[in-house]
């Protein structure tokens, strides 16, 4: 089932996000082998990738030598920050942990102010499809979530039993996703009147095979959806609710009405749902 948070710019690791230039940024630089090529209209500069300096071999058993392989890596760390940080045309510049083995590689052009992240919306990942011959479960749930499918397909309504229930009750949170078990139009949407009876929020779908969809009391719509809009298998397509029939003061009556409708005829989905394993079923 589906379904991030953005870090640093495309290229350049988190903890390096937001390195700016500093007045001694120059001055570290300093330290890098160098070449510059200038130009009437234009300066280049070119930074080489870090060479360490010739050492005298030192016993690796030593704490002297741990003292200068620490301090080495520090120096490295230093400079890779100061080169993320210079308005060069490019620059590439590489740090090597000594002590953890860790590479480190950034990527910069032109200096301009890194913008702060921005967060995305919710963005819906198609999920896996049911066996054949199976309904994809209406409701997104996880396992800490509350469901729970009641078969009343038939069920006496209305005063006298002057109709039967053409669906199923779909006990769950409200807020949970409502998802289209297949792709198809949105034919009608079903608006809460702010009354106990009716369908509450709701819609009509019908999919690319005729197959006509009901799903009542919702919370709310997905937003930006409206009548005659396509959506696809697995998209949201609003939030359990508890509007229409279902409300009740307690507010506690939280569920989907959903009605599987193959040529528009009423027909019991309960057997056919996909059983979702965080969802707890009876007939």
């Amino acid at each position: 089932m589906p379904n991030t948070a953005l870090g640093a710019p495309c290229g350049l690791p988190v903890h390096l996000a937001g390195l700016g230039a500093s007045p001694t940024s120059m001055d570290v630089l300093g330290t890098l082998r160098r070449r510059r090529v200038t130009r009437p209209s234009e300066s280049v500069v070119t930074v080489h990738p870090l060479v360490p300096p010739r050492e005298e071999p030192v016993d690796p058993n030593t704490t002297a030598s741990a003292g200068r392989r620490s301090e080495q890596a520090t120096t490295r760390r230093h400079l890779l920050a100061a080169a993320v940080g210079v308005g060069v045309t490019t620059v590439i510049a590489r740090a090597v942990d000594a002590q953890a083995g860790t590479v480190l590689t950034a990527i910069s052009g032109p200096a301009t102010a890194l913008s702060p992240a921005q967060r995305i919306g919710p963005v819906d990942v198609p999920p896996d499809p049911p066996a054949e011959g199976e309904i994809l479960f209406p409701i997104e749930v996880g396992p800490d979530d509350y469901c729970y499918v009641i078969d009343g397909f038939g069920d006496c309504r209305g005063t006298s039993c002057s109709r039967s229930h053409a669906g199923v009750d779909i006990l769950a949170d409200r807020g949970l996703t409502i998802r289209a078990p297949a792709s198809g139009e949105l034919t009608h949407q079903y608006v809460d009147s702010g009354e106990t009876w009716g369908a509450g929020h709701g819609w009509t779908l019908r999919d690319d095979s005729g197959v006509v969809w009901k799903f009542f009391h919702m919370d709310r719509h997905a937003d930006g959806l409206e009548v005659g809009n396509r959506v696809s298998f697995g998209q949201t397509i609003g939030f359990v609710g508890n509007t229409g029939t279902s409300g009740v003061p307690t507010g506690t009556n939280h569920h989907l009405h959903f009605e599987y409708r193959p040529g528009n005829v009423p027909a019991d989905p309960f057997p056919l749902l996909e059983r979702d394993p965080d969802v707890v079923f009876e007939s």
